[in-house]
């Protein structure tokens, strides 16, 4: 599918909170569900992390699930959709790659370290005992020379955080990071 940039749609989009029924009358209009901005965030950036149901949409709406890094600054949706794990789900179920990595090196264990546990942190577990089971590889260096097992975590996921990456046979000995909800 191809690629347009338009950036006044985009953040109108994204102004509009993703609406769904904004999703569908943009598709309607001939809209790409590739149109990106020049950050580089598409329609489903932005959705996957404003309304659920919009993501859903542009994924069925044919939306590029693995993103073209060479040319944007932003990871593959896969990479934002780790605070979501159903859409996560839908896009590795379209066929998303598990394993594309962002511009940073970062695989999608590194990208769910990240990730604000406090606000996140039940569909974060998930993904991460997804990404773990498909053989993602935790110790995988990024571009600046860390890992997932580098990222601290929020003391309130601290537990689960250390047992999830036990299970799979690595030791997690971060210190914990926040104290929840402040």
């Amino acid at each position: 599918m191809k690629w347009k940039r338009n950036d006044k749609i985009v953040r109108h989009y994204a102004k509009q909170k993703a609406n769904t029924s904004l999703t569908l009358e943009l598709l309607e209009d001939g809209i790409l569900p590739n149109t990106y901005d020049d950050s580089g965030q598409t329609l489903l950036h932005i959705a996957i992390q404003l309304n659920e149901k919009a993501a859903l949409i542009l994924i069925d709406a044919g939306a590029e699930l693995n993103g073209d890094n060479s040319k944007r600054d932003v990871g593959p949706p896969i990479h934002t959709a780790v605070i979501n794990y159903r859409i996560f789900k839908a896009l590795i179920d379209a066929g998303a790659d598990i394993f594309r990595l962002t511009n940073a090196q970062r695989n999608i264990v590194d990208s769910t370290m990240k990730q604000t546990w406090f606000k996140y942190g039940k569909d974060l577990i998930r993904v991460l005992e997804f990404s773990l089971n498909a053989g993602v590889d935790p110790t995988a260096l990024n571009e600046y020379d860390s890992c997932a097992l580098d990222q601290g975590v929020d003391v309130d996921w601290l537990d689960k955080v250390v047992e999830t990456f036990s299970k799979y046979g690595y030791e997690y000995n971060q210190p914990p990071t926040g104290g929840g909800i402040w």
